[in-house]
């Protein structure tokens, strides 16, 4: 079966490859990234020409094509290790601020919103990282609504949640959050500030 669908996939102009591979990315990334994709596909597929008529020189193509895998591949290990961190779904948030009734997920969904929390979307929810929390005082640390607001969680939700656990020169190789909980935790705001050229 895999070699008959090979062969026609063989058959297919650039065009109409692009367009499958397109489809069959549907709903696995963004729209915008299956077609960027299957614009590379094309450009990877076409003749010199059309290449460099669309997208500059053919190597300039393949120069494009190797940074965008460089790129996924560094932010995959990124997604990694956030995901590696202990992650509350929205009722659990609930639990660590001390709310409970009816619509207790609000919370969650508020501050994120507002940019205050960061919420991970994957597989079809919000997962939040447990060290934004102050387990004692049950509440959201200060510090971490601060920055996360400085640094746009509400639209970088990844890029923010890599910055709290990657490890940071300025830090002397630790991670931000390992910061949480200590006098230093202050100089964070610093460092933020700093990240975004405030």
């Amino acid at each position: 079966m895999t070699d008959a669908l090979i062969a026609e996939l063989r058959e297919l102009s650039p065009s109409q490859f692009a367009n499958v591979v397109q489809t069959a990315l549907a709903g696995r990334v963004s729209d915008g990234r299956a077609s960027e994709v299957g614009s590379l596909i094309v450009a990877v597929l076409t003749e010199d020409v059309t290449v460099e008529a669309h997208a500059g020189s053919p190597v300039n193509a393949r120069t494009h094509l190797e940074d965008e895998l460089r790129r996924a591949v560094i932010r995959s290990g990124a997604h990694r290790a956030v995901l590696a961190e202990d992650l509350l779904d929205s009722r659990a948030v609930a639990q660590a601020l001390g709310r409970t009734g009816q619509n207790s997920r609000e919370a969650a969904s508020t501050l994120r919103r507002a940019g205050r929390l960061v919420g991970i979307p994957y597989q079809h929810q919000y997962l939040y990282p447990a060290f934004q929390f102050d387990p004692v005082a049950r509440c959201l640390r200060a510090v971490v609504s601060q920055v996360n607001h400085e640094l746009g969680a509400a639209d970088d939700p990844w890029g923010v949640a890599s910055w709290w656990v990657g490890s940071n020169s300025r830090l002397g190789g630790r991670s931000p959050k390992d910061l949480l909980g200590t006098p230093g935790e202050r100089d964070l705001i610093t460092l933020a500030a700093a990240e975004t050229g405030e």
